[in-house]
């Protein structure tokens, strides 16, 4: 299965986006453990918000959804958010939602 990660980027400084990073990271290679295809948008993505429009980001990242079989729902942050909103673009296609890395079985 093709699967993306969705989590919290954002934070109040540099290194708790690094943190966030780093968990869906892990995510992603436990995901690729599983003989997996992850896309790991957080890793994927890291520090573009800096120069350019994050509108763009958010659309690249909701046409990934649509391309995957299933998320992985890592932790959401607040109501209105772009991990609610890419939650929505995932249940709105159907897709197979995890809500932890534990859910997701090995490939056949």
């Amino acid at each position: 299965m093709k699967i993306f990660i969705i989590g919290s980027y954002s934070g109040k400084n540099k290194e708790e986006i690094i943190k966030h990073i780093e968990k869906a990271t892990e995510a992603g290679k436990t995901i690729m453990e599983k003989e997996h295809l992850p896309f790991v948008a957080q890793s994927m993505f890291a520090f573009w918000e800096e120069d350019t429009d994050m509108k763009m980001i958010m659309k690249t990242c909701f046409d990934w959804i649509r391309d995957c079989d299933a998320v992985l729902v890592l932790n959401i942050g607040k109501k209105g958010g772009g991990t609610w909103s890419a939650l929505e673009v995932a249940k709105k296609n159907k897709k197979k939602i995890f809500r932890g890395i534990g859910e997701i079985p090995l490939s056949k």
